[in-house]
């Protein structure tokens, strides 16, 4: 299904350029590209849009203003701000006031990225305002809801104390539920990660905007887990926040397998650095292009040695020998490769003489390329 995406940008260059990187990524997009400020406000008034991307600086315009207008008539659509020059302090103010991110035009390989982040932060939302509006019509219903998921809910008061665990959040990571409604749920959350989670929940609470957060989690017994966590306000029928509601997942388990594969992809880089290091041969490894990727010191050495010899500098026989074994490479052939002593007069390689005379005779195969 095609993205409907609305991009406020007055370059039309830059806005074909983005159109690339997305269909590139393989995202199916049906952009509208505006240009200026009369246009977008009247767009925001029709159609409703998956994604808006705004350039942060137009003539008549500018990323912020647009990003409050939509934040007040379509709150649930994720905003990326794109700018060519966007400082740091800058690209937070952004954030505050509610963009899902920001990319950098000379960083436009991170857009697809970012795009499909927000698509998916989007839909997390939908489904949490659809929780908290089931919480507003019944409790009951939404305990009948939360109890049958093995997402890790809590309902929070606006100090962080609990005022509800479901079934998963007790199971997994809360030990007895009865001592738990009422208490900090600051408390199991790791020391070194407990100012930030505070933090982030603290400014949900203020700004009514939700944000996702990764933290470690202290059980009862002691053991640590690691949580992926979207936190979303809840209002009451007079729009006042009451309460911050907690989905999350235990992500232990990937983390622990990234953590392997991480671990084994360095394992697997010693072991080659070592061959390369300490193997006498002298070892190439190329890209699928044919680019040379890696060579060790055996074959440095080997250049070095055979150069003078062959009357070459060693750049020029380096060039010689990739291009040889490239061409052995794309004919599927083997066997030995052999460079002919360049002329003395520094005109080329010396060319073959069938005639037995004069020619010297060609330079015996170079060894370890065989």
């Amino acid at each position: 299904m095609s993205i409907r995406i609305m991009h406020l940008e007055d370059s039309a260059l830059d806005a074909e350029i983005i159109q690339d990187k997305l269909e590139a990524s393989g995202l199916a997009c049906d952009i509208v590209r505006l240009d200026g400020k009369a246009q977008f406000i009247n767009a925001l008034a029709g159609e409703a849009f998956d994604v808006v991307l705004c350039d942060d600086n137009l003539p008549d315009y500018d990323g912020l203003s647009a990003l409050k207008l939509v934040r007040e008539t379509h709150p649930e659509t994720p905003v990326i701000i794109i700018s060519g020059t966007l400082g740091e302090e800058k690209a937070v103010h952004c954030l505050q006031l509610g963009a899902t991110d920001y990319v950098l035009k000379h960083r436009l390989e991170r857009l697809p990225s970012a795009v499909k982040r927000a698509l998916q932060e989007a839909e997390e939302q939908r489904k949490h305002h659809q929780v908290a509006m089931k919480l507003r019509e019944s409790d009951e219903r939404f305990r009948q809801i939360t109890e049958n998921v093995a997402d890790l809910i809590a309902l929070l008061d606006l100090e962080g104390r609990r005022v509800y665990n479901n079934p998963a959040f007790q199971r997994h990571l809360l030990g007895d539920p009865s001592l738990q409604i009422g208490s900090d749920s600051f408390q199991e959350v790791h020391p070194d990660d407990r100012e930030r989670i505070h933090r982030i929940f603290t400014e949900t609470v203020r700004t009514g905007v939700g944000q996702c957060a990764e933290y470690r989690f202290v059980g009862h017994d002691g053991t640590v887990r690691y949580i992926e966590s979207r936190g979303s306000v809840v209002r009451n029928a007079s729009g006042r926040i009451t309460n911050v509601l907690v989905v999350g997942r235990d992500v232990t388990e990937r983390k622990r397998t990234e953590e392997a594969l991480r671990k084994s992809h360095e394992d697997y880089r010693r072991v080659i650095e070592d061959i390369f290091k300490f193997v006498p041969e002298a070892l190439l490894v190329f890209a699928r292009n044919l680019n040379l990727y890696k060579d060790n010191k055996a074959f440095e050495d080997l250049v070095r040695t055979y150069a003078p010899k062959l009357l070459y500098t060693e750049p020029e026989l380096r060039e010689l020998l990739l291009q040889e074994i490239r061409a052995k490479v794309l004919n599927g052939g083997a066997g030995e490769i052999r460079i002919p002593p360049k002329n003395r007069d520094g005109q080329g390689a010396r060319a073959p003489d069938h005639s037995g005379e004069s020619a010297e005779p060609a330079a015996p195969p170079i060894p370890g390329f065989s």
